[in-house]
């Protein structure tokens, strides 16, 4: 069997365009709108600083 044929096409799910909308390119960063602030530190002090 030589089966010359050419690669079979995509399926029409995966077009170059549908690739494009899955934005598979750089990973967007996280928005850090604030730094991590520790548990109990954040609005409420705790009892403790009651």
């Amino acid at each position: 069997m030589t089966d010359d044929t050419p690669v079979p096409a995509p399926d029409p799910g995966t077009t170059i365009d549908d690739a494009g909308d899955r934005k598979i390119g750089p990973l967007p960063r996280p928005r850090r709108t604030q730094p991590p602030v520790p548990a109990g530190e954040d609005d409420d002090p705790g009892p403790s600083a009651a």
